[in-house]
């Protein structure tokens, strides 16, 4: 009887022995903040991601009429390169687009709004929709070069219609007539398919700002609990804060078109203006309608001339001193590191000569260029080079030196209405040719100065990470709160 009671208390025993076998483990508490510490790959990271994104959704390239996918990304890293390099005349490029979008939607609007209160009261609803179909966005489409006219499918040739043609084409009732004739509907111009034609959407730029913001946030955050703001964070500030003025400039703008619209306009039209499409437009004119065109562009060469031959264009005096005006603000704030902790005693003092060197070269520039015809020379010599098939580095060293003899000697730069060669103003009689080269010259040695400067700078912000002061991977205690990458 004893043997079974032990046998029983034994089985017992065996059915609860993994219950007794679990361990007892303390749980952890239901909330635990971050430490308020950052790695240098959290660092670097965050300041990458906020300075490539801002850079990649603000900048909104003009229409490239090619077919090939590759040389569209090509145009776009030539921008967001001299976005980098130099942004405060993308800056501004940024600007006088917006200023040519809101005169060419002011145009439309009288044009098709003087058609509604003069015209028939059968044609009055028509009238009214075309006046509201363009919109800003169609504005901007127009100014960005996304309207082209097209012989037929077999020509290699394309014609883009540039700001001045599109109001020229508007002014003299081209459009109202073939919209009459029915070949010219409101679809061709209505803003709601040119915005559908682009790539932006909400989500990326409530992103993107959102994480501007949070930059912004954390640096002034810093400032005012005494810790260290980083070199790489001052260079991130001071580039965004241009890409923020671009991006504001662009909201209208579609970004990232893959192809333009064709006009049904007929090419006899165009040779009204003395345009002839069946010719690459070689001759330069600073009041360009028109300009025809390969459509077989695949370099990315062909693509940086193209960039630089743009933002020349729109090169005037006004332009050149808000461009100096904003120079000298990011000298003065990339000056503002001057006594910042530096690795090394030189990268201090090359930081120094840089943020002086990205306002002084500037200034310099500008001094030669107010008494020249400097940047219509440039104009002319960067649309030449576009046209260029064959040697171009060989073409482009040429280029160079055909500018500067133009500029120097005082040549002619484009033929006026009356076929007259139009004369280089600007240097005083007094100025010998020599000294007008020895400045040129020099102008351009202060330009590799100026690239020299900007990229050391963006250079040393990162590199200087490897050295940094103490407090720097400290963070305010409300940072994590915020949502960022």
């Amino acid at each position: 009887m004893k043997t079974l009671q032990n046998l029983f208390l034994f089985s017992s025993a065996l059915l609860f022995l993994p219950i007794l076998c679990i361990p007892i483990t303390r749980t952890a508490p239901s909330y635990v903040p971050d430490p308020n510490m950052r790695g240098t790959i959290g660092l670097l990271w965050s300041c990458t991601i906020t300075f490539g994104s801002c850079i990649w959704t603000a900048i909104h390239p003009n229409v490239v009429p090619v077919q090939r996918a590759r040389v569209r990304i090509y145009y776009k890293l030539m921008w967001m390169l001299l976005a980098v390099l130099f942004p405060e005349v993308v800056t501004w490029y940024a600007v006088a687009q917006l200023g040519q979008a809101k005169q060419l939607h002011r145009s439309w609007q009288e044009y098709w709004g003087k058609k509604e209160k003069e015209g028939r009261e059968d044609k009055k609803k028509e009238y009214k929709e075309m006046k509201e179909c363009l919109g800003k966005p169609g504005a901007f489409f127009a100014v960005m070069g996304g309207f082209v006219i097209k012989k037929g499918r077999e020509s290699k040739f394309v014609t883009t219609v540039f700001p001045a043609g599109f109001k020229k084409l508007l002014d003299d009732g081209a459009f109202d007539e073939l919209a009459n004739e029915g070949v010219l509907t409101e679809a061709h111009f209505c803003h709601r398919n040119i915005k559908d034609k682009g790539k932006a959407d909400s989500v990326s730029k409530a992103l993107v700002s959102i994480q501007i913001l949070w930059m912004v946030i954390q640096c002034i955050g810093r400032k005012v609990a005494g810790l260290p703001i980083t070199l790489l964070e001052i260079h991130v500030m001071i580039q965004i804060s241009y890409a923020v003025v671009v991006y504001f400039c662009w909201w209208d703008k579609p970004l990232d078109v893959a192809q333009p619209i064709t006009l049904p306009v007929d090419v006899t039209i165009l040779s009204k203006y003395g345009h002839d499409i069946e010719q690459e437009t070689t001759v330069f004119s600073r009041e360009l309608c028109f300009i025809t065109e390969r459509k077989n562009y695949n370099r990315c060469s062909e693509m940086f001339l193209r960039t630089v031959s743009e933002i020349t264009l729109v090169a005037k005096r006004k332009g050149e001193f808000w461009v100096l005006v904003m120079a000298l603000i990011s000298s003065a704030l990339h000056a503002t590191a001057w006594k910042s902790h530096f690795p090394t005693s030189t990268e201090r003092l090359l930081w120094r000569m840089s943020a002086l060197g990205i306002g002084v070269v500037p200034s310099i520039l500008s001094s030669i260029l107010w008494i020249t015809d400097f940047e219509q020379h440039l104009q002319r010599r960067s649309y030449n080079l576009r046209f260029e098939e064959e040697h171009l580095a060989r073409n482009f060293f040429d280029g160079i030196l055909k500018f500067l003899q133009d500029v120097a000697n005082g040549n002619p730069m484009e033929q006026q209405p009356n076929g007259q060669p139009q004369k280089s103003k600007g240097w005083p009689t007094w100025f010998p040719t020599w000294l007008r080269f020895l400045l040129l010259r020099g102008c351009i040695l202060a330009l590799l100065g100026y690239i020299a400067s900007i990229s050391y700078i963006t250079v040393e912000s990162f590199i200087s990470v490897r050295s940094l002061p103490e407090g720097a991977y400290s963070t305010p205690k409300w940072s994590n709160f915020f949502p960022h990458f």
